[in-house]
């Protein structure tokens, strides 16, 4: 952990020095020094810094698997580019009950058709890493490689909502049966430079 890291997360979480200075139990002047890399933080230091950073970051999300559960309709919330199952809504774990058993894993490397192509056949997972891809729309006959075959003319339209949670991404999958002979494929990618400069 470098001073940028401490600044860039100061600045996410909206924390001023002082307040990260009483949390890991230094003085301000500390925290400052350790952001201009004049300092660097002891073992110890560099481990509560760990500790107080990655509790705010665990309480954030652990806040939006809370907000999601009692949902009805199918969503889901996946952490990082291996797209671990973080939470899945009421709604999802109804129709899907044995994906239950995924919370906690990764499912990247489960992925088929569509979804496989936006994890490893092209660049819009970088994207999603950098910011740039927003949410991604798309209809799919198949999305994982797990479970009981699913019949051929089922069609979901599934859209993935990028989000970035103290640095960390996050997709917020939102899922919809749509009409059996809907064409399969990716309908939408919404991109931060499609929304202009006075959004951002």
């Amino acid at each position: 952990m470098n001073g940028s890291d401490i600044t860039r997360w100061r600045s996410l979480n909206r924390i001023k020095q002082s307040a990260l200075a009483d949390m890991v139990g230094v003085s301000q002047a500390t925290v400052s020094k350790w952001e201009r890399g004049t300092w660097e933080p002891t073992r110890v230091m560099a481990l509560r810094l760990r500790d107080v950073m990655l509790g705010l970051h665990e309480g954030r999300l652990a806040a939006e698997i809370a907000c999601l559960r009692p949902q009805q309709n199918l969503r889901a919330l996946a952490r990082g580019p291996g797209l671990q199952i973080v939470g899945v809504s009421d709604g999802f774990r109804r129709v899907w009950p044995q994906t239950s058993d995924l919370i906690g894993a990764e499912t990247r490397r489960h992925l088929v058709n569509e979804a496989a192509h936006y994890c490893d056949g092209s660049d819009y997972l970088r994207e999603a890493s950098d910011g740039e891809l927003l949410m991604v729309s798309c209809v799919s006959s198949r999305i994982v490689s797990i479970g009981d075959d699913q019949p051929e003319d089922l069609r979901l339209r599934w859209h993935a909502v990028i989000r970035h949670i103290d640095g960390e991404l996050i997709h917020e999958m939102i899922y919809e049966p749509c009409a059996a002979d809907t064409p399969v494929g990716f309908e939408q990618l919404l991109r931060r430079s499609d929304l202009g400069a006075q959004v951002w």
